[in-house]
């Protein structure tokens, strides 16, 4: 009835600054069937990058006469070097990327139309690839343009 609240003495508590993220997103079509393969390759790639190996502590065992793999370690995936070029040279008027990792790869075959060339082909790619950098930022790394 006063038109008051109780003060929650709300206060921010920082522990790190979050690891950026990056989105990409890119839509291919082919004017080929040559140009659908290459789309292809680019796809299993991405793909490819975005998992880790199995490390040196998996083993394989067979259960009820089927192979399994026990894993117990992965190897870190490929990590990225992204970088803005204009002319051939690193664009200084885009903020910089640190060594990133591929988080996500999303694909969608013909989304706009659902034809596909004469071998089974898709007629358009979508590929969206999500980046996230290794490590924090800190005040000196946004002065060198990060």
């Amino acid at each position: 009835n006063s038109g008051e609240v109780v003060n929650p003495h709300t206060q921010m508590l920082f522990r790190s600054p979050a690891l950026r993220q990056f989105t990409y997103s890119f839509k291919m079509i082919p004017r080929s069937q040559a140009e659908a393969r290459e789309i292809i390759k680019i796809v299993q790639f991405f793909r490819i990058a975005a998992y880790p190996e199995l490390g040196a502590g998996n083993s394989e065992k067979e259960v009820k006469g089927q192979q399994s793999i026990e894993m117990s370690t992965f190897k870190f995936p490929d990590i990225f070097e992204i970088t803005y070029l204009t002319n051939g040279k690193k664009n200084k008027n885009m903020t910089q990327i640190m060594h990133s990792y591929l988080t996500s790869v999303t694909v969608t075959y013909n989304a706009s139309s659902p034809t596909f060339h004469a071998d089974g082909m898709p007629s358009e790619v979508d590929l969206t690839l999500q980046f996230q950098e290794s490590k924090a930022l800190n005040r000196k790394h946004i002065l060198e343009g990060y």
